[in-house]
């Protein structure tokens, strides 16, 4: 089965409004499904995660940040699940579309 998915990625900077563009494309087209990059940021207090004593708290604008191999799984599935879900598009029937949004969603290898 081919893959016909359209996946439309939008990134930017931290609050630029990358989730409202999302949620008006998924208004455009109800059949879309979107996946926000901040649904996976690693908790507080991962080991993983950089400390800036400078300010108190975590570097949450980094790559290292959010665990991006879960990310993938799921986006992954997701366009496995589409593409079964709507096998061929044609002109009467528009192939399905996948959002993926957050600040560094094409930093990923």
């Amino acid at each position: 089965m081919d893959n016909n998915v359209i996946i439309v990625g939008i990134g930017g900077v931290t609050n630029g409004g990358k989730t409202t563009l999302a949620q008006s494309l998924h208004k455009q087209f109800p059949s879309s499904q979107i996946i926000g990059q901040d649904t996976y940021f690693k908790l507080p207090g991962d080991s993983s995660l950089t400390y800036l004593s400078h300010v108190k708290h975590s570097d949450w604008e980094v790559l290292g940040a959010v665990d991006m191999d879960q990310m993938m799984v799921v986006v992954h599935r997701k366009i496995n699940e589409m593409s079964h879900e709507y096998p061929s598009a044609s002109v009467e029937t528009a192939p399905p579309v996948l959002i993926i949004e957050g600040f560094l969603v094409f930093n990923h290898r």
